[in-house]
């Protein structure tokens, strides 16, 4: 994305289809997860939040993770 701002790269859109996708973090029902599962867990998301605010990333951000990891 930085070399994109500074040209030193340029991009086109890819249109139909328009690629989606879907991340995701999962886990384990059957057992609780360590405090570094979870702290991966909740690295990922804000940074993944950071980049959806930041319009890197185009999308929306789901609250459901905050619910899971509580």
């Amino acid at each position: 994305h930085s070399r994109l701002e500074r040209g030193e790269l340029s991009a086109a859109p890819l249109i139909e289809p328009i690629p989606t996708r879907r991340v995701m973090v999962a886990y384990p029902a059957d057992r609780p997860i360590t405090p570094a599962t979870r702290f991966v867990g909740e690295a990922f998301a804000a940074v993944a939040c950071e980049l959806v605010a930041s319009q890197v990333w185009a999308g929306n951000i789901v609250d459901a993770f905050s619910q899971v990891t509580k």
